[in-house]
């Protein structure tokens, strides 16, 4: 069990710091990248994501030292959180293409014309992928239960919500009001009780 938690743990290093700097890079950049194209924007990125995920691996004897243990109830608990996932990622994948996934919308808009997503769970709440890797991350950081893995997830929901921020102002910029009305009525994370 403690090979697989420390995997695990690995893992969730290898991935995640790695996506937050592509959508830090991205996001904010996307209208310089959009000028240079996808080639040049992948090759840039992922090359940058890979340097970070190489960092990761020469440290990793320093991120994973913390070792918490093994905890049964924590690793009951990380159910909870991991069905969560799950579910998003079933309800997202119905809406949200790869294309949109891999930001094609914002590096490349003439050739991947993309329309605001308001249906299915986006008719619930506007950011269901986010939510669906912050669920997985707080599975993995119970069920491995490395101290790194809980920092990181609180670098990971600051460094989400700040992703957040910079998705809806590119929004806002290729949608104008439609997507401000839809701002209005669907709330970022977290869907409304509407009473009956």
């Amino acid at each position: 069990m403690d090979g697989l938690r420390y995997s695990l743990a690995l893992i969730a290093l290898l991935i995640w710091p790695p996506a937050l700097v592509f959508w830090y890079v991205v996001h904010p950049l996307h209208r310089f990248w959009k000028r240079v194209g996808p080639p040049v924007t992948y090759t840039v990125t992922f090359s940058l994501m890979i340097v970070v995920a190489l960092l990761v691996w020469n440290f990793r004897a320093h991120l994973l030292v913390l070792d918490l243990g093994s905890a049964l109830p924590l690793q009951l608990l990380s159910i909870i959180p991991l069905c969560a996932s799950i579910f998003l990622r079933q309800k997202r994948r119905k809406v949200l293409k790869i294309g949109v996934m891999a930001g094609l919308a914002e590096i490349s808009p003439d050739q991947h014309v993309a329309p605001l997503l308001t249906d299915g769970i986006y008719s619930q709440i506007r950011h269901p992928r986010y939510l669906e890797l912050l669920f997985s991350l707080v599975a993995f950081a119970l069920f491995t239960n490395f101290g790194s893995l809980y920092i990181f997830l609180g670098i990971g929901c600051i460094g989400l919500y700040g992703i957040v921020l910079l998705e809806e102002k590119e929004l806002r910029t290729r949608y104008g009001q439609t997507y401000l009305d839809y701002a209005k009525e669907v709330p970022r994370f977290f869907p409304r009780v509407r009473p009956s």
